[in-house]
């Protein structure tokens, strides 16, 4: 594939996700009743919902999931909620309205959403070789081959998508609205796994600009700290970026950032008291659960203190908005039920994740005053107008109540990072893996809010001097803003680009785990492999990447070992014993290993060749078919296995 034709399929596949992520979200979004800022910003989320709900649903009535399948999903989920706004009509009470914005104002938040979604994606895409560099982490491989999974076979159902590692115990539940889409983006487009899940990466600062702007638009934020507050948050390291070389955790983003927009229709459920608004609540509620779980528990987090604030203003209407909540909260559990059956089995198999401890209590608080996290020096042009606006804070009026989420986050990350070794620390952050680098995340992003409300003082400090020169007077504001805006810019050197570009390419790239060369071998692959054939490989190399890139099944689809079968785990530890013990060979021909292939990367630095490929010498019927400096080929020729 030549460079143009790569950037090419950039494009395309970039926009083949814009539509298969706010398409049918708008669709529906405008059946609900959503108009507007919300609709906008609550569009990617109600696209996952349809995708979440509807894939394992048609799987279910024997309908193969593809563009077709979601597009007809779409459709039919916007007519039955417009037809339910039609049959409740009059019996809405709107009780309350977002901010009555200008046009000026418009103007400057779409300019604020402008400039956030185009400089995040051209982060990410320099931290990915232009979006065209394989994932080397942990996750990749399972997202990848899950997308391909369901793309090829149409199986959108909770358990399909496992199938390439789980094959032996029929597939493994996980949350698949994020390779549904992605699966549709592939069959449109007909780009590497690749390109197609670093293209949707592209997108995240879009949501993430559009789901803040919303919300603070509903608590009558002043439109430059709506454009500052995005500004900050793509400019943060830890937001988007370290999440995207950790796995990449690009499900776990998309729900965190996503989250923002069922906080805003929550509200919106409150103050309109709409049945529109209350469906799209509902099926937020499922977006999130399907897209990964942790999502829901973050939005329920970042929605506690603004019920608090709400209430302590007028303590009255506490019990019926209790009562909305509680409806819309039984609806969701009413639809979600297989999922949720299914999440909880899962759940009870998965064993808490104890982190090492990295800093003291001191220095875990400092780090987020400072917004130091992963380099020598902090992000200290986003830390001065984060005390800037912690000072002014009460100026945020209602909008305060946003930050109570940060400081639950902050706490649990602090708890995490300095106290991990404690029961009740890994009981608390468990929906969130213990992870305090995503603790982090879900902290620093409200604090955003801060820091764009520090910008803003700081402008209108600036606007109040320069109206004291008469010359100056009438385009004080102007002036004043613009300055504030090219100081930060020049500043940070242009949004922090270069730091958040390198977080990302820490693991992107020629290896360690997968090279050029060993994605040129797994390509051959698809010349030589048949279908319903496996090829034995290593379970840590690289290897488990082949089907995603070739469409060869492997033995090892992903890197985790847990309850993978009993064949699988034969032959990583024997299958060098092929010629002496009869189980390895039965194990074969059961899997119907036909060809082998192993690799130099590996996952971790840590990781050593499977025992059962150490002494591939022994076995006299592998014949190379393959071979470079980083990858070989062998095909397995033994009349007793019916080659």
């Amino acid at each position: 594939m030549s460079l143009n034709d790569s950037y090419g399929l950039v494009i395309l596949a970039g926009l083949a996700n814009i539509l298969m992520i706010w398409g049918p979200g708008l669709i529906l979004g405008h059946g609900t009743g959503l108009r507007g800022w919300p609709l906008t910003a609550t569009a990617p989320l109600l696209g996952y919902a349809v995708a979440g709900l509807c894939g394992p649903l048609t799987t279910w009535l024997g309908i193969p999931w593809g563009a077709w399948t979601y597009c007809g999903s779409t459709l039919v989920l916007a007519v039955l909620a417009y037809l339910l706004r039609r049959l409740w009509r009059g019996r809405d009470e709107p009780l309350g309205s977002a901010a009555r914005w200008q046009r000026r104002d418009h103007r400057i938040a779409i300019a604020g959403v402008a400039i956030a979604s185009v400089a995040g994606a051209l982060i990410i895409a320099l931290g990915t070789g232009g979006l065209t560099h394989l994932p080397q982490d942990w996750d990749a491989p399972f997202h990848a081959n899950g997308i391909r999974y369901i793309a090829d076979t149409g199986d959108g159902s909770f358990t399909g998508m496992g199938m390439i590692n789980w094959y032996e115990t029929g597939g493994t539940f996980y949350p698949n609205a994020y390779h549904l889409v992605a699966a549709t983006v592939y069959n449109i487009t007909g780009a590497p796994i690749t390109i197609v899940m670093n293209a949707q990466m592209a997108l995240l600062p879009a949501m993430l600009a559009l789901a803040l702007l919303g919300l603070l638009h509903r608590f009558r934020v002043r439109a430059l700290t709506c454009s500052f507050t995005v500004l900050v948050a793509v400019s943060s390291v830890s937001v988007i970026y370290d999440q995207l070389w950790r796995g990449p955790l690009t499900p776990f983003e998309i729900a965190s950032i996503l989250s923002l927009a069922f906080v805003l229709l929550a509200v919106m459920v409150l103050d309109e008291r709409r049945i529109g608004t209350g469906a799209a609540l509902v099926l937020a509620a499922v977006g999130l659960l399907t897209l990964q779980p942790s999502g829901l528990f973050t939005a329920v987090l970042y929605l506690l203190p603004i019920l608090l604030g709400r209430w302590l203003k007028i303590p009255r209407r506490t019990w019926r908005e209790l009562g909305i909540l509680a409806t819309a909260g039984v609806a969701s559990i009413v639809i979600s039920l297989p999922f949720i059956s299914g999440l909880l089995s899962s759940a009870s198999e998965a064993p808490g994740i104890t982190w090492d401890k990295h800093f003291p209590f001191s220095q875990s608080v400092g780090s987020l005053l400072t917004y130091q996290f992963l380099s020598e020096h902090p992000q200290i042009w986003l830390a001065i107008p984060l005390w800037i606006g912690l000072i002014r804070f009460k100026n945020l009026r209602d909008a305060r109540w946003i930050l109570g989420g940060s400081l639950i986050f902050a706490c649990l990350f602090i708890l995490t990072m300095s106290y991990n070794g404690s029961t009740l620390v890994v009981a608390l952050s468990r929906p969130w893996w213990n992870d305090q680098y995503r603790l982090l995340a879900l902290a620093v992003l409200p604090l955003s809010l801060v820091a764009g409300h520090g910008l803003t003082e700081t402008g209108t400090a600036i606007a109040a001097l320069l109206r004291k020169v008469n010359a100056l007077r009438r385009a004080a504001f102007a002036i004043a803003f613009s300055v504030v805006f090219l100081a930060f810019f020049v500043l940070t050197k242009g949004f922090y680009h270069s730091v958040n570009a390198a977080a990302i390419a820490f693991r992107y790239g020629n290896g360690p785990t997968v090279s050029n060369l060993e994605y040129q071998a797994m390509e051959h692959l698809r010349s030589v492999v048949r279908p319903n054939e496996k090829v034995m490989n290593d379970r840590y190399d690289g290897s488990a990447w082949m089907y995603a890139i070739s469409g060869a099944h492997p033995v090892a689809g992903h890197f985790s070992d847990n309850q993978v079968g009993a064949a699988p785990s034969l032959l990583m530890d024997h299958f060098d014993e092929y010629d002496a013990d009869a189980r390895v060979r039965s194990a074969v021909r059961q899997l119907n290993v036909k060809y082998l292939m192993v690799e130099k990367g590996f996952v971790r630095n840590t990781n050593q060749r499977a025992h059962g490929l150490r002494h591939l010498d022994r076995v006299r019927e592998l014949h190379p078919i393959y071979h470079n400096r980083d990858a070989t080929i062998y095909r397995i020729e033994d009349g007793r296995h019916g080659t």
